[in-house]
Order: C-alpha cells, then sequence, then structure tokens
C-alpha cells in the first residue's frame, strides 16, 4: 500500500515540473508574435469570432499556442492550460502594459509570459 501511495506522489508532481516552465521564443519568434498581435487588434471583431471556433492564426499556432482569447487589457496565447489554470504569451494593447509581477514576466519589448490560477 505505501508503495502505491508514492507513486501517487510523483505523478502530480511531475506534471507540475513538467507544465510549469516558460518556453523559449527567439527574437524572430517575439517579433512575429508582437506584428501578428497588432493584426489582430485591428480586426477584433474577426479574430474574436475565429478564436471561439478555435481558429488561431498560424504566427501563433507555429510557436505552440494552443488557443487564444481578447481581452480589454490583450491578447492572451494560451500555451498551458488546465481547469482555472493558464500560461502563455501575453500581448498588451497599447497604453495597457502591465507591471512585472508573478502574474506577468517581460519576454522583450513589450511581451509577456503570464500565469493565472493554480
Amino acid at each position: 500500500m505505501r508503495r502505491h501511495l508514492s507513486k501517487l506522489f510523483w505523478i502530480p508532481l511531475l506534471l507540475l515540473v513538467g507544465c510549469s516552465s516558460e518556453l523559449n521564443f527567439s527574437d524572430e519568434d517575439l517579433v512575429a508574435i508582437r506584428e501578428a498581435g497588432q493584426i489582430v487588434f485591428g480586426d477584433e471583431a474577426r479574430f474574436t469570432e475565429e478564436f471561439g471556433r478555435g481558429v488561431i492564426p498560424e504566427a501563433f499556432t507555429s510557436r505552440g499556442a494552443k488557443a487564444a482569447h481578447l481581452e480589454d487589457d490583450g491578447l492572451y496565447l494560451v500555451y498551458y492550460g488546465y481547469l482555472k489554470e493558464e500560461s502563455g504569451v501575453f500581448v498588451p494593447r497599447e497604453g495597457k502594459l502591465p507591471e512585472p509581477s508573478e502574474t506577468y514576466e517581460p519576454l522583450g519589448q513589450d511581451l509577456f509570459w503570464y500565469h493565472t490560477g493554480g
């Protein structure tokens, strides 16, 4: 019984460690994400509808994004998500830069790695 419990202990720990690190983006990746984000902001009605259907521009999916959603403060590109926990790249709207914190870590030139929940 005790051996069985020790196996159960390691499964969630491995999942947490495996999902907690942020991805490494090249400068080229960051430029492409930022530029594609500006295109999304320029045609919000179309992209809001497409995101709702699970359609995401290749500029994001080719760099690992699993989902995307637009909010009042910017564009969230979801790389990891489980229940109410989510992390990924945040592209802020003009004038909506967040302060660096545990939730928003700067990636470079107005892009942030975000983590919510959990």
